[in-house]
């Protein structure tokens, strides 16, 4: 079974740090360049050179919010991204860049097309929204009452819960600098007198230029009940009876969380699995992760867990049935999943390496009516999210699972790590290859299909 180590549960992606931290230069410069040759600039005030500021929209009453839900899973002091957004003096410092890529649709990032299921974290700006930002700029840059609005502007931007359970490394991790990618595990024990109701897990890196993805199970040392994987008949997608939950991370990504009132509970004793992926690094690096645990402040009704399928899956027919990306060549491959017993969708997560090209999920219900899941018509490894399910779908039973993908292993593939291109095949490398869709589910009840994501974290 191939884990889901790259269903990173907020905003899940997979960061080329190099690439976009490149591309993001570039923008920067490139937006400067512009703005310097525009003859209405603004003084080194940010406000406009007549002197006169429309108070209408501030930073602190409006800028803030949308910044804060938009742009701060990376571009925070503790994100990948390149710039640090969780202030009023960057934001307006960075304007003219911010308002070149969000008028480009080139930020923020957001894959998936509107042939699908509607999403709740749909990262999109609304018309309305790149509107607001153009004509704060244009008026000002009006910072505003951070008395009256700071309230709303700190909760968004600087604070957030605190773990109820940090769990340290014996030894850190220690990175080559041979500019090669890496592969390093770690287990984490824990142990308590009660069981915990959980309701986001967290993954904490010091070295997030570098670190790619991790993925992570969490076990029971000794028998429990394991709701969440009994309800799938014939546990074909679960190998590990003592494995509570399984997950992954990816920088930006901040915790994986659950709807209110769903989740798993930790159990008394067990520990965490840790796998960890860093990219190529030209310096010696140490990194000491730490996972972090939220209790649920509200009941635990319904246990929930992952499942995914992939190209390497016994139970799961692959077309053609050989995974080879032949060099110099486009191919297309198709996964599909016969569903066991009847469950919910609460998210989903795609993941492929470089060669990607397309990718789209879909069922098709026992009637034979296909529904589309989830197109990503233009596949990108730097940006793979998890995608939260605005209300809930169900499954049935006898359902089949599709996935189509196209893989690019040309030269004309930028992305390709091969120049000349190689013969491709699977494995975990971002070199090699993957087919991958990861669902987070629940045992199916009647109107699962109204319920709509609401996170209490």
């Amino acid at each position: 079974m191939a884990s889901p180590a790259f269903f990173n549960f907020s905003v899940s992606r997979h960061l080329n740090c190099f690439r976009a931290i490149t591309k993001f230069a570039f923008l920067i410069v490139l937006a400067t360049l512009l703005y310097s040759c525009n003859p209405d600039k603004r003084g080194p005030s940010g406000r406009p050179n007549s002197g006169q500021v429309d108070t209408s929209i501030s930073y602190y009453h409006q800028i803030a919010a949308i910044i804060a839900t938009r742009c701060l899973s990376c571009h925070s002091e503790k994100g990948p991204g390149p710039i640090n957004l969780a202030s009023y003096a960057n934001v307006s410092f960075n304007a003219e860049m911010i308002r070149y890529v969000i008028n480009r649709r080139i930020m923020p990032p957001w894959l998936a097309d509107e042939h699908g299921w509607d999403f709740a974290n749909k990262r999109v700006l609304s018309k309305q929204e790149i509107g607001t930002i153009n004509k704060w700029i244009d008026n000002g840059l009006y910072k505003g009452d951070s008395i009256a609005g700071v309230s709303q502007a700190k909760r968004l931007i600087t604070e957030g819960p605190k773990p109820d359970i940090v769990l340290h490394m014996d030894k850190h991790f220690f990175i080559k600098g041979d500019n090669k990618e890496s592969f390093q595990k770690a287990t984490f024990k824990f142990e308590s007198d009660s069981l915990f109701p959980v309701c986001a897990v967290e993954i904490v890196s010091k070295q997030l230029k570098v670190a790619h993805h991790a993925s992570y199970a969490i076990k029971g040392i000794s028998k429990f009940s394991r709701s969440a994987e009994e309800f799938l008949l014939g546990n074909d997608l679960f190998h590990d009876s003592s494995v509570v939950m399984i997950g992954g991370w990816a920088p930006g990504a901040g915790a994986t969380r659950f709807p209110e009132g769903f989740g798993f509970f930790l159990p008394k004793k067990g520990e965490v699995d840790l796998e960890f992926h860093y990219g190529p690094s030209p310096v010696d690096l140490t990194d000491s992760i730490e996972v972090d645990i939220y209790t649920a402040r509200k009941p635990i009704t319904r246990s929930c867990t992952f499942i995914s399928i992939s190209n390497g899956d016994s139970i799961c027919r692959l077309s053609p049935p050989l995974f080879e990306i032949q060099p110099n060549s486009f191919q297309k491959f198709t996964l599909q999943y016969t569903v066991k017993k009847d469950f919910t969708v609460l998210a989903v997560g795609p993941h492929m390496h470089y060669l990607g090209k397309s990718y789209h999920a879909s069922v098709i219900a026992p009637d034979g009516q296909e529904s589309s899941i989830i197109n990503l018509a233009h596949w990108n490894f730097s940006w793979q999210d998890q995608y939260l399910c605005q209300t809930f779908h169900h499954i049935e039973k006898g359902s089949v699972l599709k996935v189509e993908a196209e893989f690019d292993n040309t030269k004309d593939n930028l992305r390709n790590p091969s120049n000349p291109p190689k013969l491709v095949r699977s494995g975990w490398e971002s070199k090699s290859e993957m087919l991958v869709f990861i669902l987070l589910v629940t045992q199916y009840k009647l109107g699962d299909e109204t319920i709509r994501w609401n996170s209490e974290f």
